[in-house]
């Protein structure tokens, strides 16, 4: 029997589910043959130059310059050089990557082995050697785009289903006879297994499974299940999240010191170096105090005074000084203000997010929705760049962190639908299947909204079902624009608009539905001379009001226009101006802190009071001060924040 090697793809980077390599075969190379071997993955072969014979579970196919043969999951294979030169290029897949672009078990799709030469399926391999072997700037997400074009076309023309025919080659039956033990140990590698239990599962007696798995993958049954082990535990080291002996358990070692041991075996390392190699967020931001900020907050109850999830929009298309794109956000004519506490800051910095998303989520923010309406390769890719790194850094915190959402919608704006979908693919592939404990989910399904600007007609245009779709204008009075539709089309608008409401980034106008309302400090972008329209702030007073209007209506959502939109002067972060008040609408940010404070303020009401902070119903000149778990009547100035809150709060405070 031929020598068969059973091949186990390592993808250690979350965001490169794809391995590529450049190969050559023939006389005039070392060697004519690949190993017979076979693998879990989805291989693509692309021959660039000469001619290959290869063997597919016992059938012979010969690709010639420009051909594609796809090795299907769990095939035996050999590539066998037809021709003195035999140059081809391997792509292997990852298969979470693939059953999220096919919404479907992989396992359960056949490709054609054989394409014969295509020009489109050449471009995109032309294109995809370019980027590998380049290297510019965020190659790595631009690859991923293009193998998701090159599966999907491949996909569409080339996807089959073979019934099942009994073979008479020994290794195939034997493959076929271990492929459920093998699918056992892939879903159960963490806990314990026992050679018994995998025997039973291929219906052996216990020394033929040994010996037909030893033959067939060229390791013991052990070993495998070690490698896979290994492999999901230096992903876990990596987070610096658990020490040692944890990793060592979760994995399914139940001795640390044979954990160590078999780690070093297969990485060359120890698990206690490689924990010390990998780096850690600094935090540099350490000054600033996370819990309690302004004040103690109230324990929180099971019976909370309103109901509502809140969330609010994040900009992510800052960056850092170094950077091509730092001086355009940051232009005297396009922006006046920066955050207090970081000077500048990067949303590509995994400091400055953990820190934003921990006081969010400490401070209530349900979740957050990172605005990729740029779009998303805009930026010299610094945009997608900067949504991956919120991700990772998210789950990276766990339960610490807010949920992430995408909100998204140039394309369609541009009415560029084959853009649109290809863009929402990748959302779906990228975040909701890699990051799925950190994506938010809306009425059982990850949330995406569709921001169309002024452009109304757009709204109900787009349907996905792996998403609960929102739409939003810009502004709320953008939908003035409805009655420019014709009669029919008016009616569909208003009918989505009055279910699931205007998901807007500025509401600054009526939204009647029974899902959301919003809120934002103000608006502005007169100091850019880009639009004269603006909301003022009135020294928080608009922001108030509208809290006040979102609490006593308890609907489903809340939503906070932005965090950190500085340019249109929509956010609640800490800002100081960069340069001096120029129009009468300029905020003058006396108090940098007064919309964070007032935004915590709003979130800690679902409980109570904030210790320190000063309050009065609405329809009472009466302010209270809350002292040491008691509201004792206080004097009052102008310059005061007095959180204005519902009539018969106090009464609800005082049942609870």
């Amino acid at each position: 029997m031929s020598e068969i090697k059973y091949e186990v793809y390592t993808f250690d980077e979350p965001n490169i589910p794809y391995i590529i390599t450049i190969n050559q075969l023939g006389e005039n190379y070392d060697k004519r043959e690949t190993f017979l071997s076979w693998h879990e993955n989805l291989e693509i072969i692309h021959i660039l130059s000469g001619t290959a014979n290869v063997i597919s579970d016992g059938e012979s196919i010969t690709a010639c310059t420009n051909e594609t043969v796809i090795i299907n999951t769990d095939t035996l294979h050999k590539i066998i050089a037809a021709s003195n030169n035999l140059s081809y290029m391997s792509i292997v897949v990852e298969n979470e990557f693939l059953s999220g672009i096919f919404h479907t078990d992989i396992n359960s799709l056949w490709f054609n082995e054989h394409v014969p030469e295509e020009q489109l399926v050449s471009d995109i391999i032309n294109r995809i050697i370019n980027e590998n072997k380049n290297k510019h700037l965020l190659y790595d997400s631009v690859i991923k785009s293009l193998i998701i074009e090159l599966l999907v076309t491949l996909f569409r023309q080339h996807v089959t289903y073979r019934s099942v025919k009994e073979s008479s080659n020994k290794m195939i039956r034997q493959k076929d006879t271990l492929i459920n033990a093998l699918i056992y140990i892939r879903e159960n590698f963490t806990k314990d297994i026992s050679i018994d239990e995998l025997s039973s599962l291929s219906g052996l007696s216990r020394s033929h499974f040994c010996t037909s798995f030893k033959e067939l993958t060229s390791m013991t049954a052990i070993n495998y299940i070690n490698t896979l082990r290994c492999k999901y535990a230096k992903s876990l080291l990596m987070t610096k999240k658990y020490t040692i002996s944890e990793v060592s358990y979760m994995c399914g070692f139940n001795n640390i010191s044979y954990f160590n041991k078999t780690f070093k075996k297969h990485y060359g390392i120890t698990p206690s170096k490689l924990y010390e190699s990998t780096d850690t967020i600094k935090n540099k931001y350490s000054f600033i105090k996370i819990e309690n900020k302004f004040g103690q907050w109230p324990e929180k109850i099971d019976k909370p005074y309103y109901k509502s999830k809140v969330g609010t929009t994040f900009a992510t298309w800052w960056t850092e000084p170094t950077s091509p794109t730092h001086e355009h956000w940051y232009a005297k004519n396009f922006n006046r203000l920066k955050p207090v506490e970081y000077d500048y800051y990067s949303c590509g910095d995994p400091e400055y997010l953990a820190n934003v998303f921990e006081r969010m989520k400490n401070i209530g923010i349900d979740f957050v929705l990172l605005d990729d309406n740029n779009p998303h390769w805009n930026d010299f890719g610094y945009i997608a760049r900067n949504i991956n790194i919120c991700f990772e850094t998210a789950r990276s915190m766990k339960n610490n962190a807010p949920k992430l959402a995408i909100l998204t919608g140039h394309p369609l704006i541009e009415g560029k639908m084959d853009v649109l979908q290809y863009s929402i693919d990748m959302y779906y592939y990228d975040y909701v299947s890699k990051f799925p404990e950190t994506y938010y989910n809306w009425k059982d399904k990850p949330l995406l909204v569709l921001n169309v600007a002024r452009e109304i007609d757009k709204i109900g245009s787009y349907y996905d079902d792996r998403f609960t779709i929102r739409y939003g204008t810009g502004l709320v009075r953008q939908q003035k624009f409805i009655k420019d539709l014709e009669t029919e089309k008016q009616e569909f608008v208003m009918s989505i608009l009055s279910q699931t409401g205007n998901w807007a980034r500025v509401f600054d106008a009526p939204n009647p539905n029974p899902e959301i309302i919003g809120v934002n400090p103000g608006y502005s972008k007169v100091h850019s001379g880009i639009d004269g329209y603006y909301i003022p702030r009135e020294n928080g007073k608009t922001y108030m009001n509208m809290w006040l209007e979102a609490i006593k209506s308890n609907r489903e959502v809340i939503l906070i226009g932005s965090y950190n939109i500085h340019p249109e002067e929509t956010g609640w972060e800490a800002v100081k101006p960069i340069r001096k008040i120029s129009t009468d609408n300029d905020d003058p940010c006396k108090d940098p802190f007064l919309y964070e404070k007032i935004t915590e303020a709003y979130l800690a009401l679902r409980y109570g009071f904030i210790e320190g902070f000063k309050y009065r119903e609405e329809s009472s000149t009466e302010v209270y001060l809350y002292c040491e778990n008691k509201l004792v009547k206080h004097s009052s100035n102008d310059n005061d924040l007095v959180i204005v809150i519902p009539d018969g709060y106090f009464d609800w405070k005082s049942k609870h």
